[in-house]
């Protein structure tokens, strides 16, 4: 029984790290190949088609978690996603890149909702922010690996068939969901009981918007997002400025650029192993905006120091304050959101975080690639000044915290 206990995690872990893995090798890929240009347009636009499909998961899942079992719809996540990237290899210098990035978004947004879904269903509160470590560990060790090896490759060699097999990769994760079925049919094969309505559109919105109101009611989300949302606005313009800066500005190979991608991964694996316990002394809102603003922090330095070292600890710190980030706001949001809502809270949740983003990239396109360097240290400032403003509203809440929730809890049941 142990044995078959410690399989089904040990699988739960390539699957997890495939999709990671995955979508961040092919998008890095597209990225390259679309570096050209006096404007960060063509970046923005690749890297908002992607979250533009996040953002598209959130009726999609809100409508199909209600339909579709669990282990259905992963099963299609891994199929179309494997299909996609292995057709679309041969179009990686077309425009066709920006409709597979819309996909890929979609498919990875999916998944991810249904991990959340999966993880909150399975583990006791106790027990979320040890689990979540985890789970986000092995996701962000996915994109330890892949920019490099997206540099890499785009420096030496043709990566198309590289991306075919790496969507045989996804491929070889449908039979292995099928080898976790029996250890997790329960949540796996069951699906909502409270359904929507079918055949009217409006019903449907009307009920998003409900399900967003949810969302901001929960205890101290409206002293939290708020500030998440600018800070991730602001600093999600780093993924395009940095790039411009490191191959069109300073010159440096792509391969360069893929190890400092890489370190910010490697920071998103440990900081929630080492830092999380310093950053939740005063709660997980408190935690989450001081992280936001050291990535502000991180940003502002980018747009001044340019040695090879000093863009290496950047990358790094920015990552362990990512990390932090992503593994206290997930901890917070499954500790108060209820248990009836599971399906409603979590796609609203991952909407709000690929909305922030899209701003952000948005914002970029618009800027020539002469003022990257004013441009991050505008983000970066705005993005720590938010960030601690944030801290010092939750700092101040922070005593009654546990009480909320628990009342939260038991009136929503």
């Amino acid at each position: 029984m142990l044995k078959s206990f410690k399989s089904s995690y040990f699988i739960s872990f390539i699957l997890i790290y495939i999709v990671s893995f995955g979508e961040e090798f092919a998008s890095v890929t597209y990225a390259f190949a679309l570096v050209k240009g006096e404007r960060m347009s063509d970046i923005s636009m690749i890297m908002m088609a992607y979250l533009i499909g996040g953002m598209l998961s959130t009726p999609c899942s809100i409508y199909l978690l209600d339909r579709v079992s669990l282990f259905t719809l992963l099963c299609a996540i891994f199929l179309l996603s494997g299909i996609t990237i292995i057709v679309t290899s041969y179009f990686i210098h077309s425009y066709v890149t920006y409709i597979v990035s819309l996909l890929l978004g979609l498919f990875a947004a999916l998944f991810w909702s249904t991990l959340a879904i999966i993880v909150a269903n399975i583990f006791e509160k106790n027990q979320l922010q040890w689990v979540n470590k985890v789970t986000h560990s092995i996701r962000n060790i996915g994109y330890v690996a892949s920019p490099s090896l997206a540099g890499f490759v785009n420096n030496y060699f043709d990566p198309k068939p590289v991306l075919c097999m790496t969507g045989g990769i996804f491929l070889l994760g449908i039979p292995m969901l099928y080898a976790l079925l029996p250890s997790y049919k329960d949540v796996l094969s069951a699906t909502s009981k409270q359904k929507e309505k079918t055949g009217e559109g409006s019903y449907f919105v009307h009920n998003l918007v409900v399900y967003t109101r949810n969302f901001l009611q929960l205890p101290k989300m409206n002293k939290i997002i708020y500030p998440l949302f600018v800070t991730i606005s602001a600093t999600s313009t780093c993924n395009v400025a940095l790039l411009y800066l490191v191959v069109n500005i300073l010159h440096r190979s792509k391969a360069f650029y893929g190890s400092l991608g890489s370190l910010t991964s490697l920071g998103l694996v440990i900081g929630p192993f080492l830092f999380t316990s310093l950053f939740t002394k005063k709660g997980e809102p408190f935690g989450v905006c001081i992280a936001a603003s050291v990535m502000g922090i991180c940003v502002l330095a980018n747009s001044i120091l340019h040695s090879t070292f000093c863009l290496s600890v950047i990358a790094l710190i920015f990552g362990i304050a990512n990390g932090l980030q992503n593994t206290l706001m997930w901890t917070y949001l499954m500790k108060v959101m209820p248990e009836n809502q599971r399906n409603k809270i979590i796609p609203i949740y991952i909407f709000v975080l690929q909305l922030a983003v899209v701003i952000g990239l948005f914002v970029s396109g618009w800027i020539h690639v002469q003022y990257t360097q004013i441009f991050l240290l505008l983000s970066g400032t705005i993005s720590t000044l938010v960030g601690v403003y944030g801290a010092i509203v939750n700092f101040s809440y922070s005593g009654s915290l546990t009480i909320h929730i628990d009342k939260q809890i038991k009136n929503s049941n």
